[in-house]
């Protein structure tokens, strides 16, 4: 038996995004039932950082754990992002932003576990992105 290999055309890799910031957020359900996963892509670092400075606020809030239907109302500038109905008062450059979900489950809110960012630059090329934070 004679085997031929021919080599075709280069197969370009799909590129997801080009100068943009992702941020990857992790949440769990109850007492870790499911875990679910919520996207956020931005190209401006400023809407990044209000963000991250967000879900860090959300994390602070119940450092000895959420209860279900504990929520976070008290949370400065946690509507920008999600549940975007409520934003009136939103700086204008937030007022475009889409609306996040924040996940629950029988209306319960879960608990954010975690917190990724990478960027993605004029290639198309993933780079992990350390966040650092200071007061």
């Amino acid at each position: 038996m004679n085997v031929e290999l021919t080599v075709l055309n280069p197969i370009v890799p799909v590129v997801p995004y080009k100068n943009k910031y992702v941020v990857q957020m992790e949440f769990m359900h109850g007492d870790a039932d499911f875990y679910d996963t919520e996207t956020a892509v931005y190209e401006d670092p400023e809407i990044v950082k209000k963000l991250l400075e967000v879900l860090k606020n959300c994390q602070n809030l119940y450092k000895r754990g959420k209860g279900g239907h504990d929520n976070y109302d008290e949370v400065q500038d946690f509507w920008l992002f999600f549940e975007m109905y409520d934003c009136d008062n939103a700086p204008e450059d937030y007022e475009e932003l889409d609306s996040l979900s924040w996940p629950g489950h029988e209306g319960c809110w879960s608990t954010l576990t975690g917190v990724t960012v990478t960027y993605f630059d004029a290639n198309g090329i993933e780079h992990e992105v350390k966040v650092k934070y200071t007061k």
